[in-house]
């Protein structure tokens, strides 16, 4: 539908805005503009390079022009964790790691950290890949 004001050659065409988002096949983020509108992705995954309304999991580990991790990098369907090579912990940045200074009796330790330890970045991970993880990481 649209709109005629002024008469003559004075004549003006107005379209009302219209949310296109209400029916956008967007996966995850619409965004309404002026004319049309525009599809984005939640962290950790990024635009389809085909289809702009899809969204593809970024591989930060190696994709990111920085790396992420010291030293290992996991990637995850839209997030990441690091983790450390044996005689490693895992710092509090849940990025870098530092050489175990001596052998730890327990992971439970005050300041007693072992490589099995791992961080995950703050986004959507689904409980399939943490139990995966926790598997692939726990201690024995």
């Amino acid at each position: 539908m649209h709109y005629f004001v002024g008469s003559g050659d004075q004549l003006l065409c107005f379209f009302p805005d219209i949310n296109e988002c209400l029916n956008s096949t967007c996966a995850h983020i619409c965004e309404d503009k002026k004319i049309g509108y525009k599809c984005s992705c939640r962290p950790g995954y990024k635009v389809h390079p085909v289809d702009s309304h899809l969204c593809v999991d970024v591989d930060e580990c190696t994709e990111s022009p920085v790396k992420p991790c010291s030293q290992v990098c996991h990637n995850l369907i839209g997030s990441y964790f690091c983790s450390c090579a044996d005689g490693y912990f895992l710092r509090a940045d849940r990025h870098s790691c530092k050489a175990n200074s001596s052998k730890c009796s327990s992971p439970l330790e005050r300041n007693c950290r072992t490589s099995k330890l791992s961080s995950f970045r703050l986004s959507p991970s689904t409980a399939e890949q943490l139990t995966y993880i926790y598997q692939l990481y726990s201690f024995s």
